[in-house]
């Protein structure tokens, strides 16, 4: 029975979930009682210092946001295409908040969920490895919820309240979240189990943003004009750049959208 457990306050979930693996890993008397196992979540409503990709900060108001971290073991997926579960957890989210009417949404590479061009929620998912293949995964999601006024300077950020006007019960939105989480672990372990991941990448695709058109990017050459061409399973992120340009691969950080 995959469980979800409530945290009254912490700095960040993943740190927390993190820390606690790696307690338990390095405990002998914990080999045949592990604490958390695949597809257990821990939620907190009160989080302090909610971290992002390489260094970012989430702000979130006490008991008006969710923050969460899902433990996900997928079996007989390479390292190498370790952002397949990015995929499929980002889809989930897009899944679950499509059912309450929310959209459209989309999927900002690498990590964000946006609905039209605001900052619904951030993902980080850190991974732990065996040999050459994944062994876990924790992640983490940040999601706007019922908070309406934000202080930070980040440029764009939205929560479900402000687009709809609706306060949330975040017990019932943390379930539908885990509910749509395990269903889509389900769909990556069957994919996984028949070599066919197609259909996986096909939902991810399709909810992107950006998906369609031309839009501005920046890099470390300058601003340009790109083409989203695709986001391969390893996380690069492939664009034109240019109408009649070469298409190029980036990886984290290396471009950036400008909205």
């Amino acid at each position: 029975m995959n469980r979800i457990i409530q945290i009254a306050e912490t700095a960040s979930t993943n740190t927390l979930m993190l820390e606690q693996l790696n307690s338990r890993q390095n405990s002998q008397a914990a080999a045949d009682t592990p604490l958390w196992q695949d597809g257990d979540m821990m939620v907190c409503y009160r989080q302090t210092d909610g971290r992002g990709q390489r260094g970012n900060h989430w702000e979130s108001a006490p008991g008006q946001n969710i923050a969460l971290s899902l433990l996900l073991c997928p079996s007989h997926l390479p390292a190498s295409e370790a952002f397949l579960v990015s995929k499929a957890f980002s889809v989930a989210v897009c899944r679950c908040l499509e059912a309450l009417g929310i959209e459209p949404l989309h999927i900002k590479w690498p990590n964000d969920i946006y609905a039209g061009d605001g900052k619904l929620g951030g993902i980080l998912i850190e991974n732990t490895l065996s040999g050459p293949w994944l062994k876990a995964s924790v992640c983490g999601l940040g999601l706007n919820v019922n908070q309406t006024r934000f202080l930070s300077d980040a440029p764009n950020p939205v929560s479900l309240k402000g687009l709809t006007g609706r306060d949330y019960d975040l017990p019932t939105l943390t379930a539908d979240l885990h509910r749509h989480f395990l269903a889509a672990n389900r769909q990556l372990a069957e994919a996984l189990d028949k070599g066919q991941t197609s259909s996986l990448q096909a939902d991810y695709r399709q909810r992107l943003y950006r998906r369609e058109g031309w839009h501005p990017y920046r890099d470390s050459e300058g601003l340009f004009e790109g083409q989203l061409v695709d986001v391969g399973s390893d996380g690069r992120l492939s664009l034109r750049r240019g109408r009649d340009g070469e298409v190029k691969k980036y990886a984290f950080k290396e471009v950036s959208f400008v909205i």
